[in-house]
């Protein structure tokens, strides 16, 4: 968020470039010559406008818009992936405590195969062999029983972590409801990809990075070009005592014309910028697609799993 608010305040920046810049001057100075002394008072106030730049500002303006949407677009993409974690870590922390559940139950059952085993060894119905695979299971279903509770609590934790707490925060889970029994989510998988290309607020951040860096090179083609400005303003002077005040009205123009070849420089930079950005653009399209198409066979088989 502050940083989709720094590339906001970069928008009211390039947007000022359109508006005229007014500066004040005064300076006080005491001369000293042969034949006197004397003071020298001085006070300017000067309105500059630029007229016309060759587009220079339209594409500094461009440029700040499209990176604000980037990130605007990254921010949601925080967001979403931010609420994934959560979602992740709370069902991750459920299935632990039910394998806490499960090997408890599993460590009791072990419990009581091998009190049978110990019985039956002690009256000679059973082998030393049949009462050491009885303890043998029983140390393992406690080993996973410690393993499994001490993984719920790392569980806790990440949980605790995601939602920013500290992770010795102790948390409750409220009990996961029922399944139901039809879950309905076929749907064709091409279709869902182009849906995802439209709504994947990091494939939109890519699209508005390539834009902004477009608009990069017709802001380096317009930096090399003529620019006509305005001023005005009114002056007033005191030397030794002799007061003037004056005025002006100027036009300048600014015809660049040559300059090491910095512009060609510039324009080539930010046009190979632009092609990385397409690259990055064009990467994050199919990482889209193989995203999709993971989660959507991922689903398919979990699904007939629990069934």
């Amino acid at each position: 968020w502050a940083a989709a608010r720094v590339q906001a305040a970069l928008v009211g920046v390039a947007q000022s470039a359109w508006l005229p810049d007014l500066d004040a001057r005064a300076s006080v100075a005491r001369n000293f010559v042969e034949s006197r002394n004397y003071n020298q008072n001085s006070a300017a106030l000067t309105l500059s406008w630029l007229v016309f730049d060759f587009g220079q500002r339209s594409a500094n303006i461009e440029n700040a818009r499209q990176l604000l949407s980037a990130a605007a677009a990254t921010q949601n993409a925080t967001v979403q992936s931010l609420f994934l974690s959560a979602l992740q870590a709370y069902y991750t922390a459920q299935a632990v405590r039910a394998a806490v559940v499960s090997t408890t139950e599993a460590e009791r059952a072990a419990r009581e195969g091998f009190a049978v085993a110990e019985g039956r060894y002690k009256v000679g119905a059973g082998t030393p062999a049949d009462r050491l695979l009885a303890q043998t299971a029983l140390s393992q279903a406690t080993l996973n029983r410690i393993k499994a509770e001490g993984e719920a609590r790392n569980a806790l934790g990440s949980l605790a972590n995601v939602l920013g707490f500290d992770a010795t925060l102790r948390l409750n889970l409220a009990d996961i409801h029922a399944l139901p029994e039809e879950t309905v989510f076929q749907k064709d998988v091409d279709a869902l990809i182009e849906q995802a290309r439209l709504s994947r607020p990091d494939l939109k951040a890519a699209e508005a990075q390539l834009k902004a860096a477009e608009a990069s090179i017709d802001l380096a083609r317009a930096q090399g070009r003529p620019t006509l400005s305005l001023s005005t303003g009114p002056a007033w002077q005191d030397v030794a005592g002799v007061s003037a005040n004056t005025g002006n009205v100027g036009i300048t123009l600014n015809l660049p014309l040559f300059s090491g070849f910095e512009t060609a420089y510039r324009v080539r930079s930010a046009a190979a910028t632009a092609e990385v950005r397409a690259a990055q653009r064009d990467r994050i399209r199919s990482q889209v697609a193989l995203d999709v198409w993971k989660a959507y066979q991922n689903l398919s088989t979990a699904t007939q799993s629990l069934k």
